[in-house]
């Protein structure tokens, strides 16, 4: 009785350590996908100065299969999260043309599904004073000029890639 108990016992923890590590894997290998995409999309937003509505779609799509996968945050975070960044950036875009493209709007409402209300304002806020660093340093050089416009989407994406990396 105590060997069959034993590998009873044995067999449980074999099949939960199983499924864990999948779920383990499976998540970590979405986080990579996310990266991955974030890469992209910055890569894309700095040599066109424009993101696709394919690659928010890609992401957007990601961060959704993710929350599935891993419904860490509830269902109304989520939903805020969408809200949260991309309204007040598409007020933005539309009192001033030009301060902020409509990739960059899209892009913070697939980044809000992924982080959630708060999460999606630290990435923003993370984006927003690494682009300014990069900007005062490229004046001091003198490679931009004072009314040059420079591509929002590397920076989200880079202010994004961090909170990634800190907090999941």
């Amino acid at each position: 009785i105590v060997g069959i108990k034993r590998k009873l016992i044995s067999k449980i923890f074999y099949n939960f350590m199983m499924i864990f590590s999948k779920i383990y894997l499976c998540r970590w290998f979405m986080l990579y996908l996310l990266a991955t995409c974030l890469v992209w999309i910055a890569g894309q937003d700095a040599r066109t100065h424009r993101i696709s509505n394919r690659s928010v779609l890609v992401f957007g799509a990601l961060a959704a299969a993710y929350r599935m996968l891993c419904p860490e945050l509830s269902c109304q975070a989520v939903c805020v999260g969408v809200f949260a960044v991309s309204v007040p950036l598409l007020l933005l875009a539309a009192w001033k043309p030009g301060a902020v493209g409509g990739g960059d709007v899209k892009l913070m409402a697939a980044g809000g599904s992924l982080f959630g209300a708060n999460g999606i304002w630290q990435a923003f806020f993370t984006g927003i004073l690494l682009a300014g660093i990069w900007t005062i340093v490229m004046l001091l050089c003198k490679k931009v000029k004072r009314k040059s416009s420079i591509p929002f989407g590397p920076f989200l994406s880079a202010g994004m890639l961090i909170s990634l990396s800190l907090f999941f």
